[in-house]
């Protein structure tokens, strides 16, 4: 007999009905059925009866309705607070420099303010210049399941009337008291005082070797500057060692010829220490840890060969310091003499397992046997962990600050952690592996698609099959890919001979190296080059958020058109349309500037997604079906090719030999 759905917006705001009436059903009945379902959905305030009507006779001409809003909440009424109306230009405080309002009982000169203000209007003593007017309190709302919506404005003190502003004796009027310009802030107005003749300014730098002139000319009304006021000027600031007599002059002269201020000129200058040599660190160990691999005899790359640390034995010196040296001093434009700093002393210091040398205090000597690593311009020396059994239940989860270093297999729903490198012996199953630096696996990582590897630099792995790995720099891979997802943030490598990519995702930031890609069967296989994963994540979240509102839009816009079509133009819904009409039109015009705001943030980070400078490349053999992506570009392999490179050239992915 009747279908209807009861669906509410995502702030509970408004409630829409849909359906259809199949048969002849009197309107009493359909009015009941409408209630009936806004009463189970929970719907209990709000419920516009001239809105339901128009749904009650759409329906029994067996009309179909789509989202007809039946029930509106209460938005909260915004408090209106009490204030000052002025009849002249004002001014905000947050568009003055702060130094202008750290004494608002110092004038600021005219042509500072142009700095600011275009066209600053200047109020005089007993200028009538505005109105205080009364405020309005706000009220609470609910929406259309009863809840209470509170007000979106809370309580906030009028905005007062501060200096330089009163108000006439039983009137609103407000009256100046001084020269100067209205500025505004959040609960208060007041007036700025202005200094309209010219003014002589003197700014000395920070080291107390220089002194700049300002000059500023005078505003309308103004008196001019003399070579007197200057130099009053300089007294007054006690500044008497190396001025610049010309200096003075000729700012002066510039200023009377153009009529604008003179900003900056060096009018005294005094001698600038000499400052002392700084410490030296002479560091006696490899501390560049470049993850550059080790060429073998046959030139290729032994990935399991990386400088990831720097090994040492007890008492080795591992940083000689040549301390710092004194400096000449100088003298200042007050005409005192000014210390020359020593030169600074070394930003390294003892951490943990490091101490002194006791005949030689400038040298740092290992206390342990460990690898050697500088963090935050401490030294340290960790002790490694070394696990000689396989991480299972005798173990347990592994969550370490430093380095560890496993001798056996690493089984499945287990965790190993940790802040430094992680070294495995044996196989990883269905485990997770997480390092803050580099994860070595000298044997393979297989499972069922449980497993994990992350890491914040490179992995180095035997082989993968059906698992995920995910690293922030590269990923090298010493033999088969199969039906895996590998991420890396800069370079992925399966290039030894006999090594491939079979199935699943292979994606790099800049480059992708494999020996051979696919294979005959047609496999599908996908391989990327030119892609953050990072932003493509941030994207997917904005454009989800953006489907949302458009959704939300486009229901109001379809109610608001029902509206004002004329469809409901009965004589005594006239006056409901119209105030119905605009609640939905403000609440579209909010929701339309959102999804303004957010297709901004989208565009920003879409510029960074992909990069046409990545490459995929293949030592032997990619075969047909392989999809090969480059920044935002796809091609898809027909033919089997050799000793190829896939690069991006006029907007298209190409292909060329290439030697390896």
């Amino acid at each position: 007999m009747a279908k209807l759905t009861v669906t509410l917006s995502k702030d509970k705001m408004l409630a829409y009905v849909s359906g259809t009436v199949k048969d002849d059903v009197p309107k009493d009945e359909i009015t009941r059925l409408i209630e009936d379902a806004l009463s189970e959905n929970g719907v209990v305030s709000g419920i516009q009866e001239k809105l339901v009507a128009s749904v009650v006779l759409e329906l029994s001409e067996q009309r179909r309705i789509e989202g007809a809003i039946v029930a509106i909440g209460e938005y909260p009424k915004k408090e209106k607070l009490a204030g000052a109306r002025f009849l002249v230009p004002t001014c905000l405080e947050n568009n003055l420099d702060h130094s202008f309002i750290e004494d608002v009982n110092k004038p600021v000169h005219y042509y500072q303010l142009l700095d600011y203000i275009h066209d600053p209007y200047i109020v005089k003593e007993d200028d009538n210049v505005g109105k205080f007017r009364t405020g309005e309190k706000g009220a609470s709302g609910h929406n259309v399941l009863g809840e209470a919506e509170e007000v979106q404005a809370k309580a906030q003190p009028s905005e007062d009337l501060g200096q330089g502003l009163i108000t006439k004796y039983d009137s609103s009027d407000i009256i100046s008291t001084f020269t100067g310009i209205i500025v505004r802030k959040k609960n208060q107005a007041y007036i700025l005082p202005v200094n309209l003749d010219g003014a002589v300014f003197v700014n000395v730098s920070k080291d107390r070797v220089k002194a700049y002139l300002h000059l500023f000319p005078p505003g309308p009304g103004g008196k001019e500057i003399t070579t007197q006021d200057i130099i009053r000027t300089l007294e007054r600031e006690s500044i008497v060692y190396g001025i610049k007599q010309d200096a003075i002059k000729n700012a002066l002269a510039i200023m009377r010829e153009t009529g604008d201020k003179v900003e900056g000129d060096l009018i005294a200058e005094g001698v600038s220490p000499v400052p002392g040599e700084d410490a030296k660190i002479e560091y006696q160990v490899d501390l560049s840890f470049s993850h550059k691999p080790k060429i073998k005899e046959d030139g290729r790359a032994d990935y399991y060969s990386i400088h990831i640390f720097e090994n040492v034995t007890e008492q080795q010196p591992i940083a000689k310091i040549v301390p710092p040296t004194g400096g000449t001093p100088g003298t200042d434009v007050y005409g005192k003499p000014i210390d020359a700093p020593p030169g600074e002393s070394a930003q390294v210091s003892p951490g943990k397992n490091i101490e002194t040398m006791s005949e030689d205090p400038n040298t740092l000597v290992a206390t342990k046997t460990g690898h050697v690593y500088l963090r935050n311009d401490n030294l340290l020396v960790e002790e490694v962990l070394n696990i000689e059994t396989d991480i299972d239940f005798s173990t347990g989860n592994i969550d370490f600050p430093g380095d560890v270093f496993i001798s056996g297999d690493v089984k499945s729903g287990f965790t190993v952690k940790a802040e430094g490198n992680i070294s495995i012996t044996g196989t990883v199953e269905d485990a997770v592996v997480e390092a803050g630096e580099t994860v070595i696996v000298h044997s393979g990582f297989i499972g069922k698609g449980k497993g994990r590897i992350k890491a914040g630099g490179d992995v180095v792995v035997k082989h993968v099959r059906n698992q995920t790995i995910m690293a922030k720099n590269n990923i090298m891979v010493d033999g088969e890919v199969l039906d895996s997802h590998l991420f890396a943030g800069n370079e992925m490598f399966v290039e030894v001979r006999k090594s491939w990519i079979v199935g699943g995702t292979a994606v790099a930031r800049n480059k992708v190296r494999a020996y051979s890609i696919g294979n005959a069967s047609h496999v599908q296989t996908e391989v990327a080059s030119g892609i953050d994963l990072f932003v493509k994540k941030i994207l997917e979240e904005l454009e989800r958020e953006i489907a949302d509102l458009e959704n939300e839009v486009n229901i109001i816009a379809k109610n608001e058109k029902r509206l004002i079509s004329g469809e409901l133009s009965g004589g005594e819904l006239k006056e409901m349309r119209r105030t119905v009409s605009s609640q939905l039109k403000k609440l579209r015009e909010e929701h339309e500037k959102k999804i303004k705001q957010l297709r901004k943030y989208k565009s920003h980070y879409r510029r960074s997604l992909y990069d046409t400078k990545g490459t995929v490349g293949v030592i032997d053999t990619i075969y047909p079906g392989v999809i090969v992506k480059i920044g935002n570009r796809q091609h898809l392999v027909s033919d089997a090719l050799k000793k190829c490179l896939f690069y991006i050239h006029d907007d298209l992915i190409k292909s060329r030999t290439f030697s390896f």
